[in-house]
């Protein structure tokens, strides 16, 4: 048996440990779906967090939906058949193609309304029901064009509609579409990677002008981990959607499979939502916290991402004053 011959399972090409490779995407797929629905839970009935920006809760929604959309091989049982129902195929390769339409707007949309609310300042960061309600729907409705376009061509051409054979998933091996999708993706990478720049910038300026007017200022490593891991990820997920850089083995996949799971970790390891979490388990009395006054109050603080505080922010203000009213003092 040659070596290429060891590395397939029933005409898979899983490894030389199919099964192991099958229950550890189910593992971190389930997980990850798991942690994604306790966080969203968690952050609209919670009457002890502050709240978070709209579309934070829509990036987690439709990373959610994504995890039941690459399970539908191991819900319907297909996940070791090389060959599954084109019915079932064709299902998860329009809902799969659909999610990620999805995806990437939305996380764009969050990466500029974090620079737009840390951009505002310690006031706070208003947005009118109409602009809300545009950012929220974006996302879906680029994802129903792309839906209905690989459900048409997975209708015409049934034989482009199969199991990908290194995954845990169906896709529509249609090469301009693809190339469409990359192009496309590749776009959405380099706007969000801008953007992070800009926040970047945002976060540099305000250290350095705490330092230099002394103010009360903490170093957000959250915010630095959390774009570079960012980052990071979109760039391989650049990387993976070219098969040239992963051929025909199941790297790409778990890669995805990780996915869900890495975004539940990133968000869900900010300190008041593991510090509910810890009272609840411990069946510990959640105590309200003091907010802020209005206008004092701003919601990318409440998201962990403004580099200033705003409390800090304002009482490093009227120390300098008071320091600037002293001086006059003096030489009068």
């Amino acid at each position: 048996m040659s070596d290429s011959d060891s590395f397939a399972f029933d005409g898979l090409r899983l490894g030389p440990h199919p099964q192991t490779v099958v229950a550890l995407w189910l593992g971190l797929l389930l997980a990850g779906q798991v942690g994604l629905l306790l966080l969203l839970l968690t952050i609209i009935f919670s009457t002890t967090l502050p709240p978070r920006l709209p579309v934070l809760l829509n990036f987690i929604l439709i990373s959610f939906l994504g995890t039941p959309v690459q399970l539908i091989l191991f819900y319907t049982g297909q996940i070791l058949n090389p060959v599954v129902p084109y019915e079932i195929c064709l299902t998860q390769t329009v809902l799969k193609h659909a999610v990620d339409a999805a995806f990437f707007p939305a996380l764009l949309l969050f990466t500029i309304e974090c620079y737009r609310s840390a951009a505002h300042g310690p006031k706070p960061y208003q947005i009118s029901t109409m602009r809300n309600s545009v950012l929220l729907s974006l996302p879906y409705l680029h994802a129903i064009p792309w839906g209905l376009a690989v459900l048409i061509v997975g209708v015409r051409y049934p034989n482009k509609v199969s199991r990908e054979l290194h995954g845990h998933f169906c896709s529509l091996a249609d090469n301009s579409m693809g190339l469409a999708s990359t192009i496309e993706t590749a776009i959405f990478v380099f706007l969000m990677i801008v953007w992070q720049g800009r926040l970047w910038m945002l976060w540099w300026r305000r250290r350095k002008a705490a330092k230099t007017f002394g103010f009360v200022h903490q170093l957000n490593l959250a915010l630095i981990l959390r774009i570079a891991m960012f980052t990071t990820w979109e760039l391989i997920s650049l990387l993976y959607s070219s098969r040239s850089a992963t051929g025909n083995t199941p790297i790409a996949s778990s890669f995805l499979a990780t996915l869900p799971l890495t975004i539940f970790l990133i968000f869900a390891t900010q300190r008041n939502i593991l510090r509910l979490w810890f009272r609840c388990i411990m069946g510990r009395p959640t105590e309200v916290p003091t907010m802020p006054p209005a206008s004092q109050h701003s919601q990318i603080r409440e998201i962990s991402i403004q580099p200033l505080e705003p409390v800090e922010f304002m009482e490093s203000r009227r120390h300098v004053n008071g320091m600037t009213g002293s001086m006059k003092a003096e030489s009068a």
